[in-house]
């Protein structure tokens, strides 16, 4: 591997450790939950565990739109290399 490659392996942990961290909703909620008195948890326990999985749904879809906006950027890149490499000079009008 050259050293182009060890750049893009680097970037690439990166970009995965960042979409698969939790988001800043998903931060703030357990910020908040940390800050609350255990006797109000006791009395809205069923309403944290709600909290939390929309939190934790939250982070997937921003998973999901992260690795799906991802997508889309390689394949513009590879549509504008595939058109660079079969179109030439020659076919031009």
């Amino acid at each position: 591997m050259d050293e182009r490659e060890y750049m893009e392996i680097d970037r690439l942990t990166e970009r995965y450790e960042r979409l698969t961290s939790p988001g800043v909703l998903a931060k703030a909620g357990k910020k908040v939950a940390e800050a609350t008195p255990e006797k109000v948890k006791e009395l809205t326990g069923h309403v944290g565990a709600a909290a939390k999985e929309t939190f934790h749904g939250l982070t997937e879809q921003e998973l999901v739109a992260n690795a799906l906006k991802a997508a889309a950027d390689g394949f513009d890149k590879l549509e504008e290399q595939a058109a660079r490499m079969t179109v030439g000079r020659e076919f031009a009008l």
